[in-house]
């Protein structure tokens, strides 16, 4: 992908990210529900997450499948405790600082300096990896890939 495409996290202009996460995640990801043909997928979105979250319903239908969002409501405290509760195991990055976990170029531990921690994603420049955007998974919405 880099001798494609160059390094497009690193340059720090969000047009190249959203090319980044159409490669990388949303074709990956249509492909797959697409090869399975799985009637319904599920997320760990929350609403707290993002102002775009905050729009999403716990179940959507999208023409071909239905999307569902079980913890949608949840708070992190909501999580903490649940995964206090059965006993889970944490991320391990949780320790080292990191309230999100992506790709390894696009993540990174909380700084005294965040506000949000979304801006530990995408170096700030955006929240969403364009997975769980509306149209993400139609044929118009495609960025063309050269093979």
């Amino acid at each position: 992908m880099e001798s494609s495409y160059g390094k497009l996290w690193e340059t720090g202009i969000v047009e190249d990210l959203d090319r980044y996460d159409q490669i990388r995640k949303v074709e990956p990801m249509k492909r797959a529900l697409e090869e399975t043909r799985a009637k319904a997928w599920l997320s760990g979105l929350r609403s707290e997450q993002t102002k775009f979250r905050q729009t999403l319903t716990p179940l959507s239908y999208d023409g071909e499948r239905y999307k569902l969002l079980p913890i949608l409501n949840w708070t992190s405290k909501d999580v903490y405790e649940y995964v206090t509760k059965h006993n889970l195991p944490f991320h391990p990055l949780f320790d080292r600082g990191y309230a999100t976990v992506g790709d390894w170029h696009s993540s990174r531990p909380l700084t005294g300096q965040d506000e949000n921690e979304r801006n530990s994603r995408f170096n700030g420049l955006k929240e969403e990896c364009g997975i769980h955007l509306p149209g993400a998974f139609s044929e118009t919405s495609a960025i063309a890939v050269a093979v």
